[in-house]
């Protein structure tokens, strides 16, 4: 038997038992459900052990007299229907219909059995899906630990918590695909309902030896307390959509109000308090924000002030931020789904970890000063390389300008947060008003009541749930919403920066001419190494050397005439293709999480695409190749998936983050040194012969350095030393110097002041 089946039969035997003991350890009491698992699982074992024996004893005939009947043969087909019950007799029927009274069963086949689908199945999966969510949910906090240390940056933990939240997504879709019969309405209840009713919890809380207000290990496993507070905004939605704001918001707390000890001894219930009061207030920011609805206002004004700036759909899709999303359809539509309840849950979490000392505002004001002096270009005429933005980035810089004015400088209007909270700061809600109404919901009619509603009142301290003072409380506690806007922002940037390197030949010249020099051994004896260039190389080995380095000086030369379209080869049709343009495809498939439903899919397809194309050039294979790359491969499960994004998202971050746009100006000033510095010698006939070319400088130096590095190399050979190595012509060295002194400039200008164009990323 394959390994692969026997991987799969061996975790579906593994997850049978760990379910049964689950069931059986919290005293479930159905004898004869516990019976039909056992059975199960000891027909998968027994099945698993057969397949695992040698292919002729698989393929042995058996005789028709020595099979017992299937009702006392465990290894024969089994129906589920009566598993466990005490009537064993009489055969169950094939799968596909009864046989035929008059015609005789072929002994030679064996009959075909399906179990149908039981309730105890559907409770199975649910209970596997929430086990999933715990492993996720794990990942993602040790995520946000390490960026708390500051081991990882924002902008992967952000992508990798992204997933995990539409993983949580497509698990969820999948539960109400398979067992539609089961789930006519599509919620978190439904789901939390089934689960549930066969769990040992029902009995207890029936026979009274379950507190109902206590956080017990269920309440915890289905992620109960993180789903009330959400309840509360969906069941009174009405109350936060149409009334005035604030809307009054009591406190969970309220539910202990007939034993306050319960919540004031547990640390636990305290910290479920502590979880009410921050995501209540995160949300009342959120509604506030709904109603001034800065967003259409604002955009109403570009769209008049800037009419011939458009806003375009991809632009307004990417205001589609995930927290705010899964808020809004909350209390707008009061749908509390799975998927909800999972990522405040995570939410939550983050919080905990470094919400506490995060300063979302500081970070999204300095990045987007930080890009906005990126883009600027600054124009020198004497450059004869001069580098400009081309006429197709007009639309990403103008998309960019708008992210980074909504995203970073005018996220919330605080103006209008400040007046009215001023407004309501003087209106407190009279103490026996408050009491009276609570004393009306409990039914509480006699005088000793009401004094112990007060004294209870007083221990708990009950108070409406008010907005948070700090007037930009919504970005600087929540990491998920910074984490987001700097993923966006990030990948429009690397987009942007691709199109400049696109249109500007700079970059391409020159890292074949940091191959020649790596090739020839200067790199290492001159000192010469520029990490970022050699990452970038690395990253766009295809566009750039067309999936593979070339290595000797004919070879070089030869490899860039060609993807230039300089041979014979070269003509308009192969220069319309361009076969050479950088992409980002980690931007690809990141972009999509910014979209609807189907392109959040299509990009965890793309996603789980990039991860196998990496770990198949991690084991040597070479994917640089032009053929299609293989994406046969099965659906990974959440888990996997997991796996596969703390491999391989922080990688992929930093080839996505590549400044392109610096790089593309130091690239020209490198070259544009370089052509001073062969202007002025007068060792070459380049300025004569090149002169009058109309061709770009950057391909006209590059060109005319290495072939005169493969002429030099030609004659060196046929001089004859071998024991000598080649390490480069009069020209290629003479490009090394201006470089040398390129390197040498910055980096003491990086000593000095502290910043310089070496880091080549443009994060924070």
């Amino acid at each position: 038997m394959p390994l692969n089946v026997q991987r799969v039969l061996r975790r579906a035997i593994d997850a049978r038992k760990r379910c049964a003991a689950w069931f059986e350890k919290r005293g479930m009491n159905d004898i004869p459900a516990l019976d039909g698992h056992a059975f199960f699982i000891d027909v998968l074992q027994k099945a698993f052990d057969t397949l695992k024996r040698p292919n002729e004893d698989i393929k042995r005939p058996h005789a028709a007299s020595a099979d017992p009947p299937p009702s006392t043969k465990p290894s024969a087909g089994v129906d589920f229907d009566s598993a466990g019950s005490d009537t064993t007799s009489g055969a169950p029927s094939d799968a596909h219909g009864p046989a035929s009274e008059n015609k005789p069963r072929d002994k030679s086949k064996s009959p075909i059995y399906e179990p149908e689908e039981s309730t105890w199945d559907v409770r199975f999966s649910i209970f596997c899906l929430f086990e999933d969510l715990h492993k996720i949910r794990e990942q993602v906090i040790k995520v946000w630990t390490e960026y708390n240390k500051g081991e990882l940056d924002l902008v992967s933990a952000s992508i990798i918590t992204q997933a995990a939240i539409e993983l949580v997504r497509r698990a969820e879709k999948e539960i109400y695909q398979t067992y539609a019969d089961f789930f006519p309405t599509q919620s978190y209840e439904k789901l939390v309902y089934c689960l549930w009713c066969g769990s040992p919890f029902s009995d207890k809380l029936a026979d009274g030896k379950l507190d109902p207000i206590k956080i017990g290990p269920f309440d915890e496993f289905i992620f109960l307390p993180t789903a009330q507070i959400l309840f509360r905004f969906a069941i009174f939605r009405n109350l936060f959509t149409m009334g005035s704001w604030p809307p009054p918001v009591f406190p969970l707390s309220l539910h202990f109000i007939s034993s306050p000890e319960a919540l004031t001894e547990s640390p636990r219930m305290r910290e479920a308090e502590e979880e009410d009061r921050i995501l209540s207030q995160l949300f009342l920011d959120m509604i506030l924000q709904d109603k001034v609805d800065c967003s259409k206002q604002w955009e109403a004004v570009q769209l008049q002030q800037l009419a011939t700036f458009p806003l375009d759909e991809v632009f307004k899709e990417s205001l589609n931020e995930t927290t705010y999303a899964s808020a809004r359809v909350i209390w707008k539509k009061g749908i509390v789904s799975l998927q909800n309840v999972f990522t405040w849950r995570l939410f939550l979490d983050v919080w905990r970890i470094c919400g506490k000392t995060f300063e979302g505002a500081n970070m999204l004001t300095s990045v987007g000063n930080q890009i906005t002096k990126l883009l600027f270009i600054q124009h020198d005429s004497s450059n004869r390389n001069e580098i400009r933005w081309p006429r197709t980035a007009d639309s990403l810089l103008r998309h960019i300008s708008h992210l980074i004015e909504f995203r970073c400088h005018r996220v919330i209007n605080s103006f209008i947060k400040m007046s009215v909270l001023e407004q309501h700061a003087s209106y407190k809600p009279p103490d026996k008003d408050t009491q009276m109404r609570i004393a009306s919901n409990f039914k509480i009619r006699s005088e000793p009541e009401r004094k112990q509603l007060q004294e209870n009142m007083e221990k708990l301290d009950l108070n409406f749930i008010m907005p948070p003072d700090e007037y930009e409380f919504m970005i600087n506690r929540n990491p998920l919403y910074v984490g987001d806007s700097l993923m966006n922002l990030y990948v429009q940037t690397g987009y942007v920066g691709i199109e400049l390197a696109n249109h500007s030949v700079s970059i391409f010249s020159f890292a074949h001419l940091y191959n020649a020099w790596r090739q020839m051994g200067l790199v290492e004896s001159l000192g010469l190494e520029w990490n970022i260039i050699e990452m970038m190389m690395d990253s766009q080995i295809v566009p750039l050397f067309a999936g593979e380095f070339p290595t000797t000086p004919g070879a070089i030369a030869s490899r860039y005439r060609y993807r230039m379209g300089r041979t014979s080869a070269g003509n308009s049709a192969f220069l319309k293709r361009r076969p050479w343009l950088f992409r980002l495809p980690a931007a690809d498939a990141i972009r999509q999480f910014f979209g609807d439903v189907e392109q959040k899919e299509r990009g965890l397809h793309s996603l789980q695409e990039l991860f196998q194309k990496r770990n198949q050039q991690a084991s040597g294979s070479r994917t640089g190749s032009s053929k299609r790359a293989n994406t046969s491969h099965r659906q990974l499960t959440p888990v996997q998936f997991m796996k596969q994004l703390l491999e391989h998202i922080p990688g992929m971050v930093v080839e996505m983050t590549i400044d392109y746009i610096t790089l593309t100006q130091n690239c020209s000033e490198i070259i544009e040194g370089v052509y001073k510095e062969l202007e002025s010698s007068n060792d070459f006939e380049f300025v004569s012969r090149e002169k009058t070319s109309e061709d770009n400088l950057c391909v006209t130096v590059t060109e005319f350095i290495l072939d005169s590095n493969a002429e030099q190399y030609e004659s060196f050979t046929r001089v004859g030393r071998p024991s000598e190595p080649f390490t480069g012509g009069p020209a290629l060295k003479l490009a090394a110097k201006a470089f040398g002194e390129f390197l040498t400039k910055e980096r003491e200008r990086q000593k000095q002041n502290g910043t310089g164009k070496m880091h080549g990323r443009f994060v924070v």
